[in-house]
């Protein structure tokens, strides 16, 4: 449902046509072929699950509080991390009531899926679809063969993006990281538009009530609405801890809620897979602003939320008319006449842990050895290309995707260098190793924090103490400390020397 229609038939073999095409060898093939097992297992065990739920609920009618119920429970899903989530909590609350999950039940996308399973040249494929056309129909004879019982419908509202990648990364069969970026990058091949027609020709269709032209209230985080025989409980993914007791206990009449965690995606068989997709992801700044301004979002975010949630992604500007050059020198030319191989020494490490004076010490020593190094600081940097940044989690990943590709391109003129960023968070860190590639090295440089706040040469955990400097690395922001890093110093038990000359040493050898 993701996918644009004039793809989808055409979907599975794309994708397993250039999975061979961009990857060759046996090591390559086999690793496809593994994947593809676990994605089977992966839809067999889903298939399980759902076959489990109907029998359990054939089973559970047959009592005497299953035909007294006075009404249907249907968890409509547009993405599964939150709605699992609310179905177990149901199920358990209301062990006696009909509670199903799905994706659709309408006329039209049901006919869609059957198409889609016709179409499908893969088992596993077809196996994914046969679980949800089925399971919808069931659904259906249920709610036709009880037309007393009221239907009501548990849905929740996520930002659009993330819900997006996360069900396109779930539903396709053929995890190629480069096949899925340059997908999620195209808006000709992924229908960006689904929220808003998964409310329209989806929750609309088949309740009577359209959301979208329903009032929402953002303050609260979930609305009720009523039509007829079905009801709508709509809760925003964003809030769903804070409010989730109080909506549904509105909604069913039963207080004594809970709500645990179910699906996580970190759970998941292709979990590192996801998460290495969603790091590497860049989406086109056209795309992000067509997303950010539709129906959907501006329905149930503000202004500001929305803001933050662009700022979530990395985005280009597509110019059909750019392209990369080459050198009339190569690498390995330049590396000849200079003697070395350039590198980088990325230096991170707490404010005043001594980043700053062990890098001086290597350029000055390389210098003297007649390798052109150069030290890569970070507070020079936010004085020119990086002055138009903030200390926000968001743009001090911009400031070291922007450091790593400076570096990069001075390793290329032959210039080594010697990185100074506290650059917290890991993920920045091993995107920085990804761009900069095999002449990248990692040093910790560890202090504790308090004689970190000792030191002080700026003045600036003192300030921040005080309040007056926000989101401050170790006081109110977190480091999070490299797992396995390339050279680890301790500037507690070693000199500014001795520091600099082991790294040295290391990097050269």
């Amino acid at each position: 449902m993701i996918i644009n229609n004039a793809t989808k038939s055409r979907r599975d073999d794309t994708l397993l046509t250039a999975g061979f095409n961009l990857r060759s060898g046996k090591i390559e093939k086999a690793l496809i072929i593994r994947q593809r097992l676990k994605n089977i297992v992966f839809n067999f065990g889903r298939f399980v699950e759902e076959r489990f739920r109907a029998i359990a609920y054939q089973v559970r009618h047959r009592s005497e509080a299953q035909q007294t119920a006075d009404a249907i429970y249907l968890i409509y899903t547009m993405g599964k991390v939150a709605s699992m989530s609310v179905l177990d909590a149901v199920t358990r609350r209301l062990p006696h009531a009909p509670v199903f999950a799905m994706h659709y039940l309408s006329d039209k996308n049901l006919k869609i899926q059957e198409r889609q399973l016709y179409n499908s040249q893969h088992w596993d494929n077809r196996l994914y679809h046969k679980i949800h056309t089925k399971h919808a129909a069931k659904i259906r004879k249920c709610i036709d063969k009880y037309p007393q019982k009221k239907i009501k419908i548990v849905t929740i509202v996520r930002e659009p993006l993330n819900q997006i990648i996360s069900q396109i990364f779930q539903q396709l069969n053929f995890h190629n990281l480069e096949t899925l970026k340059k997908m999620t990058a195209d808006y000709g091949l992924i229908n960006y538009d689904y929220p808003t027609e998964w409310c329209k020709d989806e929750l609309h269709a088949f309740s009577g009530i359209d959301i979208l032209q329903e009032q929402f209230n953002l303050e609260k985080g979930y609305e009720i609405y009523n039509s007829g025989r079905y009801s709508v409980l709509v809760m925003r993914f964003e809030d769903i801890n804070r409010i989730f007791a109080e909506a549904i206990s509105v909604f069913t009449g039963v207080n004594g809620w809970t709500l645990r965690a179910k699906n996580k995606a970190e759970n998941k068989i292709y979990a590192q897979e996801y998460k290495n997709f969603k790091n590497e992801l860049a989406i086109e700044a056209s795309v992000l602003e067509k997303l950010y301004s539709s129906t959907f979002v501006k329905h149930f975010y503000t202004n500001n939320e929305i803001e933050a949630f662009k700022k979530q992604w990395k985005s280009f500007k597509k110019n059909d008319y750019v392209y990369k050059e080459s050198s009339h020198v190569e690498k390995e030319e330049r590396y000849s006449m200079l003697g070395y191989k350039p590198f980088t020494i990325w230096l991170t490490g707490l404010s005043g842990s001594g980043k700053s004076t062990i890098a001086k010490i290597i350029e000055k020593q390389l210098f003297d050895q007649k390798i052109n190094a150069f030290v890569l600081d970070g507070d020079n940097l936010r004085h020119g290309l990086c002055s138009d940044l903030d200390f926000s989690p968001n743009d001090r990943s911009e400031n070291i995707r922007r450091a790593s590709e400076v570096a990069k391109q001075l390793n290329d003129a032959g210039v080594v260098v010697i990185a100074a960023f506290i650059s917290p968070f890991r993920k920045d860190r091993e995107e920085a190793a990804k761009i900069i590639g095999d002449r990248f090295y990692e040093v910790f440089v560890d202090a504790a924090l308090e004689t970190c706040k000792i030191r002080d040469p700026k003045g600036l955990y003192a300030k921040a103490i005080a309040g007056e400097i926000k989101g401050f690395t170790g006081i109110d922001a977190p480091y999070e400390k490299p797992k396995n890093p390339d050279i680890h110093i301790n500037t507690e038990n070693q000199t500014a020397l001795e520091a600099a000359m082991k790294i040295i040493n290391y990097a050269r050898k």
